[in-house]
């Protein structure tokens, strides 16, 4: 478990490190490395999280431990949604200090417009340059501020007791016994 969680962070610390020139290959890489990391532990996490409850408790543990994840993915979205943008933000001003009315021919205030094709055309080069490193700089960095919550996924692995296991071959034992 803690190899996965290893790894997990690892492909998160890789993703801090993209920029503009990073490649779709590259960047695939790295997700199968996150993936590889969050995949493995998944299931183990679940488990352990309800295995000290009764198996009549077990239920309602387990309904439990889905909402407080799918709640913690709501809030982990909007914050680093959040952390994203004002380091976007940041960026586009570092990046056209100076200039009265921001980039002529850029709406330089809806990220998503870069991403088509048709406004993507309409932007000055020298300028689409300057807003394609602003959002690639503040998507890695953002990727290293998730790097604290996947830190303390490790702590909280190695916090874990290995009760599971001894259970299981308790109950075995007990099961041969009869």
């Amino acid at each position: 478990m803690f190899g996965f969680m290893l790894l997990f962070a690892a492909g998160i610390g890789l993703f801090g490190t993209i920029d503009e020139q990073t490649t779709r290959l590259v960047v695939t890489l790295y997700m199968i490395i996150v993936g590889l990391g969050m995949g493995a532990s998944f299931s183990v996490l679940g488990m352990a999280a309800i295995h000290h409850f009764s198996e009549a408790e077990r239920g309602a543990a387990s309904s439990t431990n889905s909402f407080v994840r799918s709640l913690g993915m709501t809030v982990g979205i909007t914050v680093f949604g959040i952390i994203q943008r004002n380091l976007f933000t940041d960026q586009l001003a570092e990046q056209f200090h100076g200039m009265a009315q921001g980039a002529p021919g850029a709406n330089i205030h809806d990220p998503r417009a870069m991403l088509s094709p048709e406004a993507r055309a309409h932007i000055p080069a020298p300028v689409l340059d300057r807003l394609t490193e602003a959002l690639a700089s503040s998507i890695a960095d953002t990727f290293l501020w998730a790097l604290i919550p996947a830190a303390l996924t490790i702590v909280c692995v190695l916090l874990m007791s290995n009760d599971r296991l001894a259970s299981w071959t308790g109950a075995r034992e007990r099961a041969s016994e009869k």
